[in-house]
């Protein structure tokens, strides 16, 4: 008997252990993708803007929710995905009024058991079924008129804060149009993602996605997989568990 408490003493702490892990929705690391100086001339200089550098690993995607400066006759948000050809195909869309450098709160629901997406701007809502799975969240955004700005910020995954933000600022005499990424690594699971997006203009409001922001849900080329706690656990107990039969049986014979 005393040969096995031990044992056993060990399995509890190790079943403490692993439920005491923090989830992967909140197991994320943050990077950015940005431009080059002189992304222009990229085809010759080796400079890239932060769109080539997300394409170069964008593998699929599963979800886009977008905010964006619309129009009289479009809609400034949606959830889209992108086809083969890079197309959109956009199944749910709604108009909406943003104020001049004024903070939008915002949320983006997922829940995986149902691959339900519900993004909520404002009183609007607009819910989508994803198919396709996804292992990084990007939140990109968008300035391509002269002394305007979109910025991404005072985010939270889970109700945990994020230290990070993405901000596309395209200045007075700037030639090249602005674009920023924040990179969330990790994420896999069921979600919660709040913050606020601001965009900011001078004179007439810009229209056609001139200002935007969106955060996609895609897989990218250089992700590795991150095996969830209940995962990590099985296993663990399952090793743990064979190697005290497999001593009871020495025991006996």
């Amino acid at each position: 008997m005393t040969n096995i408490k031990k044992p056993l003493l060990m399995l509890s702490a190790t079943v403490v252990g692993l439920l005491m892990l923090p989830s992967t929705a909140s197991a994320f690391t943050l990077s950015h993708l940005t431009s080059d100086s002189g992304y222009a001339d990229s085809k010759t200089d080796n400079k890239y803007s932060a769109d080539e550098k997300f394409n170069a690993i964008f593998g699929d995607d599963a979800f886009v929710a977008e905010g964006r400066i619309g129009g009289k006759t479009t809609y400034e948000l949606d959830i889209h995905t992108v086809n083969t050809d890079g197309s959109f195909n956009v199944p749910q869309s709604r108009e909406f009024t943003w104020g001049n450098g004024v903070a939008q709160a915002f949320s983006l629901i997922y829940d995986k058991i149902s691959k339900k997406v519900t993004y909520n701007v404002g009183k609007q809502t607009i819910t989508y079924t994803a198919s396709n799975p996804f292992t990084d969240l990007f939140i990109r955004t968008a300035a391509v008129v002269a002394n305007s700005s979109t910025k991404v910020d005072n985010l939270k995954l889970n109700n945990v804060a994020i230290a990070g933000s993405s901000f596309a600022q395209k200045t007075a005499n700037a030639t090249e149009n602005a674009y920023d990424y924040l990179r969330i690594r990790g994420v896999s699971d069921s979600f919660t993602l709040t913050g606020f997006s601001t965009f900011v203009w001078t004179g007439t409001a810009p229209t056609q996605s001139r200002l935007a922001y969106q955060i996609k849900a895609v897989t990218t080329t250089d992700s590795t997989s991150v095996p969830e706690p209940s995962a990590t656990l099985g296993l663990t107990l399952g090793a743990i568990a064979l190697a005290l039969k497999t001593k009871r049986q020495k025991q006996t014979v």
